[in-house]
């Protein structure tokens, strides 16, 4: 029944009033301008339309049923204020009655027989298959709703559609647009790679003794040794370690740390080397590192482990580049990486139907972005006050 009305009227409605269970609205009394829940202070306004507490209060009591289901019991002060829930209902607030300003400005207003016809349809309110006005109201009654209440959500809820739908008729993808999205999410490929880092290059420094001894006589340095270990005793990385057992490694790691420039120098050195010799174990051990091969991913999320994303990686390994080693850098350190397997798509096994599929979900992902990027312009514009007090929970 749920997701049925929600295929009716969208997510913000049945939102707002699935959170008593019992839904019903009475069938008269379209849109009341002069109708208002009880409201003490404001919690803000958008572009000086006001957001009582009374109707932020409602949010807040939803989101949180909302997340009690999703963790199977109660959602307490200090979990409320960790998912940052009376913002981001808040926030909601303001999108929708951006949209619903904004869909008035459009002229994109739904008329009375619109919504009086998705209401008769529900099945919720339906007897024998057809609307019955008698248990609409009783619903109505047990739940302290005002028919315009309901009303003025469905109407708010199809403008906001409308705006949506709106900007859904201006997006269009082409046949060529479908193939490379749908190759950049079944193409994959995995290289070898050897990452060079921080880590890495620090174990190819040659600390001896007197370097150690020279650390520890600076009290500063000393100290911060300490404040490591302490650190790795609670993490467990030291338990049952003594300090005398370990203060040279991590005496190694801070001084390894000092000396990051000559180690990025050296991991380019050694990038450069291995370019020329990919795969020679002794020169992958001299550099303090290791030959490594990723998973088979596709171009959309291909990443590196340790490295992360790489734009020009990633293109090298799909358009042939990679066939040979190569180096990239980042900030996180260098790699010299080389396509390992590729798995290509062949267009001529590829179904129709799995096509069509790709087509809808790319034009649903660029509809939904182009709408997202207006929706920032809009709310950029917009004057926003917030009760900062009741939005914080000091008044609750």
């Amino acid at each position: 029944m749920i997701r049925a009305m929600r295929d009716k009227l969208g997510p913000w409605v049945v939102g707002t009033i699935m959170g008593a269970i019992a839904l019903v609205f009475v069938f008269y009394g379209v849109y009341n301008p002069k109708y208002s829940g009880p409201t003490a202070t404001s919690a803000g306004a958008v572009n000086g339309e006001p957001i009582s507490v009374s109707e932020f209060s409602k949010e807040l009591n939803r989101k949180t049923q909302q997340f009690q289901q999703m963790f199977g019991g109660k959602v307490d002060l200090a979990q409320m204020k960790m998912f940052n829930l009376r913002q981001m209902v808040f926030n909601e607030i303001v999108s929708r009655k951006l949209m619903v300003q904004q869909a008035e400005k459009m002229g994109l207003i739904p008329s009375p027989e619109q919504i009086r016809d998705t209401i008769s349809k529900m099945t919720a309110f339906q007897k024998e298959g057809q609307f019955d006005k008698l248990t609409y109201r009783k619903v109505l009654e047990s739940n302290n709703l005002a028919p315009s209440q309901f009303e003025t959500m469905v109407k708010q809820d199809f403008m906001a559609q409308m705006v949506r739908d709106y900007f859904a008729g201006t997006i269009n993808v082409s046949d060529a647009d479908t193939k490379q999205d749908y190759l950049d999410q079944n193409e994959k490929r995995s290289v070898k790679f050897v990452l060079l880092n921080q880590a890495t290059g620090g174990a190819t420094l040659k600390f001896e003794t007197k370097d150690f001894e020279t650390f520890f006589k600076d009290p500063a340095k000393a100290q911060l040794a300490k404040n490591r270990f302490d650190d790795g005793v609670k993490s467990a990385e030291y338990k049952d370690k003594k300090f005398d057992d370990v203060k040279n490694e991590i005496a190694r790691d801070i001084l390894s740390a000092e000396h990051s420039e000559k180690i990025r120098k050296n991991n380019e050195t050694f990038a450069n080397e291995l370019i020329a010799k990919f795969g020679d174990a002794a020169l992958i051990k001299r550099a303090g590192a290791k030959l490594e091969t990723s998973q088979l991913q596709p171009k959309s999320t291909f990443s590196i482990p340790g490295f992360g994303e790489n734009a020009e990686l990633t293109e090298a390994a799909f358009n042939g580049k990679l066939s040979k080693p190569m180096k990239f850098v980042s900030p996180l350190g260098v790699v010299v990486a080389q396509v390992k397997e590729a798995k290509n798509v062949d267009f001529s096994k590829v179904k129709p139907e799995d096509l069509a599929k790709s087509k809808r979900e790319l034009l649903s992902k660029k509809q939904n972005q182009v709408f997202q990027e207006w929706m920032s312009q809009v709310r950029n514009k917009a004057k926003i006050e917030v009760n900062q007090n009741l939005i914080q929970g000091e008044n609750s």
